[in-house]
């Protein structure tokens, strides 16, 4: 499975605003249905990622048994094909939000009170 996004900035350990203990390169990422992450580049296109380009998120797993999936920008698209990609996106996420089929998160508020089980 992947996951369209935009990227928002681009954190390279050749900007010298940035001290890292490794030289992967990580993106601020909104993705499609709204949630923003930051996600580590795959190597080869490290040098080409930038701000406001359309990207895609690999989220399979990573093997069997694994539960966490990979999580890593895997290709930069186009801008026309992007943006194309985004509007889709979008026009059916709102879509779903007029038909109700989208369900607002739930308030945090405080944790419900559990009487004390006895044997």
């Amino acid at each position: 499975m992947y996951h369209l996004g935009k990227v928002e900035a681009v954190y390279s350990p050749k900007d010298k605003n940035i001290v890292g203990e490794d030289n992967s390169t990580q993106a601020l990422v909104e993705m499609w249905d709204s949630p923003k992450v930051i996600f580590r580049v795959a190597d080869p296109i490290a040098d080409k990622v930038k701000k406001d380009d359309f990207v895609l998120v690999d989220y399979t797993l990573r093997g069997a048994g694994q539960l966490a999936p990979r999580q890593i920008i895997v290709k930069i698209l186009g801008r026309k094909l992007g943006t194309e990609s985004w509007k889709s996106a979008q026009d059916w996420l709102e879509e779903r939000k007029k038909k109700g089929a989208m369900q607002p998160p739930l308030a945090p508020g405080p944790m419900p009170q559990f009487e004390r089980m006895t044997r």
